[in-house]
């Protein structure tokens, strides 16, 4: 059995804050191509660990930081994949 990847108290403070799920299958695959664009995805085989793929989306996409509260009609562009 491997050992499990986990995030540090940091890293789940912020993909509460900012995180996303993959889901395919789930979400239809048009509106998965435009979020992948839109948080500037990499091919699989580029991606070295859960960790630092996520750290690179989340230092080059263009998923805003949204304050709590905000009405989920505010918190996003209109057109967004998110």
């Amino acid at each position: 059995m491997t050992k499990p990847i986990l995030l540090n108290s940091g890293q789940m403070v912020e993909f509460a804050s900012r995180g996303f799920l993959r889901m395919d299958g789930v979400v239809p695959d048009k509106l998965n191509q435009q979020f992948l664009a839109d948080i500037g995805h990499v091919d699989e085989e580029e991606i070295t660990t859960p960790q630092v793929h996520y750290t690179n989306v989340m230092a080059s996409s263009a998923i805003p930081v949204v304050g709590a509260g905000t009405p989920l009609a505010d918190a996003y562009p209109d057109g967004s994949a998110v």
